[in-house]
């Protein structure tokens, strides 16, 4: 019997057992019903290979560990999809690492697959996180701005409110509506831009549901935010200020002084956002919503296993 170990972080320890609701009790019954042996792990997750024994397949939360025995999870851009994969998440991932070529999708199932996304979280009105469920009009032509965690927002090359100030400088004709990170309404940056707003008319910052923010709007710009992902079945052009596992659709803003030419060539460009969102969401993530997202999770883990001799060559 094949064993396979998934290791979760302290602050995923009510998930470890395998009758637990949600994706982990969900894909360990799964690998059950296979005919896995498996069990959890809770600890802080470590990036040292040598804590991934060979004799036992792992499932990594968060993982960056790119080793022919383990797979690594975590959420994906949107609601109910959820990375599995062989070298990491986000910006590590095999996704980030692939070509996208919007020909080699088919065009009839990306788009009906783009119109369900839309019904689903769209008209629904829904995100990975909870929403205020005051519709709220912003207008029609405006940057909509997505802050991030306070902690993140500082980290990076450059900071959000270096991004504000550049979108202020550069569009000068444009009104910026400005969303804060569920984390960071109380934070440094938060304060600052506040001060900014009271002698700045085209700067405007609310707490709003991320659709209505984004409904309308000709621009859609963070650090490096997954709301680019809900930008494209708006079908709004994203820039993103830091690297991201998402730059085959998007334009990624490494120097301030490229800004002005790359803000204009988002809002002309023709984007393939309904073909994008298929080939990253239901070709290479695990589609939660789906009915055989169990089995091809399986099946992922089992295609790994037989390619053990062949990775460890």
């Amino acid at each position: 019997m094949s064993r396979c170990l998934i290791h979760l972080p302290p602050s995923q320890a009510g998930l470890a057992h395998p009758q637990a609701a949600g994706f982990y009790g969900d894909l360990c019954r799964a690998l059950q019903r296979s005919g896995w042996q498996v069990s959890f792990r809770v600890d802080p997750i470590s990036d040292v290979k040598s804590d991934y024994a060979g004799d036992l397949f792992h499932i990594v939360h968060e993982g960056q560990i790119d080793l022919p025995n383990v797979l690594n999870t975590a959420p994906g851009p949107l609601r109910d999809f959820w990375y599995m994969d062989p070298l990491g998440t986000g910006e590590a991932s095999a996704i980030a690492a692939a070509s996208f070529d919007p020909i080699t999708v088919p065009a009839h199932r990306a788009r009906a697959f783009f119109e369900r996304q839309q019904r689903r979280l769209v008209t629904q009105r829904q995100s990975k996180r909870p929403q205020p469920d005051l519709t709220q009009d912003f207008g029609q032509g405006h940057v909509a701005v997505f802050l991030g965690p306070e902690q993140a927002s500082e980290a990076g090359d450059i900071s959000d409110l270096q991004m504000v100030q550049a979108l202020l400088q550069h569009l000068p004709g444009d009104r910026l509506v400005v969303k804060a990170h569920p984390e960071g309404q109380s934070g440094a940056v938060w304060h600052e831009l506040r001060e900014m707003a009271q002698d700045t008319p085209a700067l405007q910052l609310v707490e709003a549901n991320v659709h209505d923010v984004l409904n309308g709007a000709s621009l859609c710009c963070s650090l490096g935010s997954s709301v680019s992902f809900e930008a494209m079945l708006h079908e709004v052009p994203s820039l993103v200020f830091s690297p991201v596992g998402f730059h085959h659709n998007v334009l990624t803003v490494t120097d301030l002084a490229d800004f002005p030419a790359l803000a204009v060539e988002a809002r002309q460009k023709d984007w393939p956002n309904a073909e994008y969102l298929f080939w990253f969401l239901r070709q290479n993530c695990l589609d939660l919503t789906g009915k055989g997202w169990k089995d091809k999770a399986v099946e992922r883990v089992e295609h790994a296993m037989q390619q053990l001799p062949q990775r460890a060559a």
